[in-house]
């Protein structure tokens, strides 16, 4: 097996991915200081291709950007990129793609340059894709990932789930390995609270994108039948095509509410620290990171029984699990609203869970040694 610091990596964003997009959306830190920066240290060299035309330096000298340089449509940009940055790809060792959607121009590159290719699988896209009623799409990307899972080298699942279903597409189980979700427990952690909580609101959070798979007029719907109502706070934090309606039934339905745009992922840690419950009632997941940090941060979650809940979600233990409709979400809320004890002692749970399986120092530590492990 090669040392590491012979290696030179390439990192292959996501499909349409950039750095600006990264920095609107708030993961461009998280990013820097979870993948780049050990990274740069553990490798000799460190390519990261990006889809825009857009300029950026990277804060090591060993880590060099690659956009799309001269701005080519991305559906093109797919097929092209292996040629227009031939000298680079031809450097890399291993390609690290961040999950399967830059699947095509890694193939590509693979069978130019022979490099290894490893990728991440934390969500099943072709149940996303079902959810959202987008046949045409799930049938076009079944095919990629038929063809992706047979080239790729070594594929990261997220979960036990990932696995079964890796499995049921047979893919090999030598080419398979967990390399779960993690978070910083040292950043997102609990904070003593001020104040006498029993007299203030209860403030409930929600983080992620305002769209159908994401549950959200059930879980309006669920807010408005509480028999608490009145004794909590809604705050949202994220954005999406479903925003204008949400906006609208919290209006009819008098639900105090606060919509937060988009921020930087470390200052998401003071929304968990200033919240009460956390809630996650989607109609599909993955391995969900925002869960993984509420839980972090000591949170009590209601949590929707999506397939795989129960890797991350055990009902009465670390959190309260619920089905998708409102009355179930409902009385899962009241529950955990009209008890104070049981949100201490599923948050103390929570907490201790990620303390022990999530840490996402030790986890991109493993994923640089199987990197490694592919050059023999």
């Amino acid at each position: 097996m090669a040392h590491s610091k012979d290696l030179t990596v390439g990192i292959l964003l996501s499909y349409k991915e950039s750095v600006d997009v990264m920095k609107k959306v708030g993961q461009y830190a998280r990013f820097l200081e979870y993948y780049i920066k050990p990274y740069s240290e553990s490798f000799k060299k460190v390519y990261v291709f990006g889809w825009a035309q857009e300029e950026h330096q990277f804060p090591f000298d060993n880590v060099v950007f690659v956009p799309n340089r001269r701005g080519i449509n991305s559906y093109l940009y797919n097929y092209l990129m292996p040629f227009v940055e031939a000298d680079k790809l031809r450097e890399c060792q291993v390609l690290r793609l961040m999950q399967l959607t830059p699947a095509i121009p890694g193939m590509i590159s693979q069978l130019l340059f022979r490099n290894k290719l490893y990728c991440n699988y934390g969500f099943v896209y072709a149940r996303n894709l079902a959810v959202q009623n987008k046949k045409l799409k799930r049938l076009i990307w079944l095919v990629l990932e038929k063809v992706a899972f047979w080239r790729m080298d070594m594929i990261a699942a997220a979960h036990t789930g990932i696995v079964e279903y890796l499995q049921e597409k047979k893919v090999p189980e030598k080419k398979i390995r967990i390399i779960e979700n993690g978070v910083d427990v040292d950043w997102f952690k609990p904070v003593l609270r001020e104040g006498d909580a029993e007299s203030q609101k209860l403030n409930l959070l929600f983080v992620g994108r305002f769209e159908v798979e994401k549950n959200l007029f059930s879980l309006t719907e669920a807010l408005n039948r509480s028999k608490y109502k009145d004794r909590f706070k809604l705050t949202l934090v994220g954005s999406g095509s479903e925003e204008t309606q949400l906006v609208e039934l919290f209006q009819k339905y008098k639900i105090e509410y606060e919509i937060v745009k988009n921020i930087p992922h470390k200052e998401l840690v003071s929304y968990y620290q200033a919240a009460d419950i956390f809630l996650l009632v989607s109609l599909t997941e993955g391995y969900p990171k925002v869960l993984i940090e509420a839980m972090a941060c000591g949170l009590p979650s209601i949590v929707s029984r999506y397939k795989f809940h129960k890797i991350l979600a055990h009902d009465n233990v670390n959190c309260l699990t619920c089905e998708i409709e409102a009355e179930s979400i409902c009385e899962k809320l009241d529950t955990m609203v009209g008890d104070k004890e049981l949100r201490t002692r599923l948050g103390k749970a929570a907490r201790e869970w990620v303390e022990t399986k999530n840490n996402i120092r030790t986890i991109i530590q493993s994923e640089i040694g199987l990197i490694t492990s592919l050059v023999k």
